[in-house]
């Protein structure tokens, strides 16, 4: 990840660097699906999963000062809504 812009000003120390690393999560879900019609289904869904994330950093995208390795831990909430085609 590197040059990126997050919404609501959150990681602001990624525009500036590149991240290279990887992320480890664990988590779970909640679900309910309501049926609308014969084919037809609106599912909603919410979860909360915990990351592990170790990274290098460096300056830009394909160059720069390698400023050294770094790991975080996330909170990482998950909300989704989902309309559903069943195709017979």
């Amino acid at each position: 990840m590197g040059n990126t812009k997050i919404p609501f000003g959150l990681y602001k120390s990624i525009q500036d660097r590149r991240l290279q690393g990887d992320l480890f999560a664990l988590g779970g879900k909640y679900g309910y699906s309501w049926i609308l019609s014969r084919d037809w289904r609106l599912e909603a869904e919410a979860g909360i999963a915990i990351g592990y994330a170790w990274f290098k950093e460096n300056d830009c995208d394909h160059c720069g000062n390698y400023y050294g390795n770094g790991d975080r831990i996330f909170l990482l909430p998950q909300l989704g809504i989902n309309v559903v085609y069943i195709i017979n």
